[in-house]
Formats: structure tokens, sequence, C-alpha cells
């Protein structure tokens, strides 16, 4: 009895392994996150992810965090940055990329945590009519130094009270 219990656990362990790995996405009135597993990167700037919370409130910072792991570890540089409603997110030096060196010599892969933010009072008075009582669109865009790169990508965007 006791093998068949332990094959019977290794194998719901598997299927709870395999289904984390699968792309999936939740939101709610101040959150939404994303998780996607098998975005390839070619070198040139990609979209990889874009979530939405459905309405900008007064009073708020939106905070946006994006972690991305390579899965082929061949990648020497990535950079990663990230929109609402068009207009670029904090940090907004060196065009809004961050970016992190990879050394896939010594690690196995590349894993980089990015933060940006946007005070939407700030953000409606330089652009009227964007954010406040509108969806926030968040686009998150990334890219190599050239080889094709198989990435896993994670996305939290949340709007909180300042």
């Amino acid at each position: 009895m006791r093998p068949f219990i332990v094959h019977v656990s290794a194998a719901l362990l598997l299927l709870v392994a395999t289904e984390a790995r699968s792309d999936s996405s939740v939101s709610g009135p101040s959150t939404a996150y994303l998780s996607s597993s098998s975005v390839v990167l070619t070198g040139s700037t990609t979209a990889v992810a874009q979530v939405t919370i459905p309405k900008g409130k007064p009073k708020r910072v939106l905070q946006v965090e994006v972690q991305a792991t390579e899965l082929t570890s061949v990648i020497q540089a990535l950079g990663i940055y990230a929109v609402v409603n068009g207009v670029p997110l904090e940090p907004q030096g060196f065009g809004n990329i961050q970016v992190t060196g990879c050394d896939s010599t010594t690690h196995p892969n590349c894993t980089f945590l990015a933060h940006f933010w946007a005070d939407l009072d700030q953000y409606e008075t330089s652009h009227p009519g964007t954010f406040k009582k509108q969806p926030l669109v968040i686009d998150v865009m990334s890219l190599t130094d050239g080889p094709t790169a198989t990435f896993a990508f994670t996305v939290r965007a949340r709007m909180i009270k300042k």
C-alpha cells in the first residue's frame, strides 16, 4: 500500500507543478496579474504582456513589477520597459528601459525584476483625460542583445492610495 501512496503523491505533485507553469491572469478593481511561460524574444523590441486595471482613480499610485526569467541561457543583456495608456512609466531615464547584463557561461539563466510606477494625479495633469476614470492599460515590452531566447514573464500591477 505504501508504494502506491508515494506514486500517487508524486503524480499529484507533478500535475500541480505542470499546471502552475501554464499561462494565467487575474484582475480586480485595483490589481492585475499575468504569468506567461513561453515568450520568445528575437533581439528587437517585443511586446511581452498587457494587463488592465478597469479604472484609474485620483490620489493613487500605479505600481508595476515585471519579472523575466530566461529559459534558454543564450543572451548577454535584457531590457524591460513599461507604459500605461501609451505613456512611459517611471523611472524615465535612459528611455524608460531598465537593463541588466546576463552571463550564460556562469549562470543557467538570466532573471531580472524591474519596478515601474506612476503618480496618477501627476500623469493626469500632464495628459488630461487619459488616466482618471479611464481603464489603465499597461503594456510591457522587452528586448535582448540579439539571439533568439525564450522567457517566462510575470507582471503585477497595483493601484494603491498615496
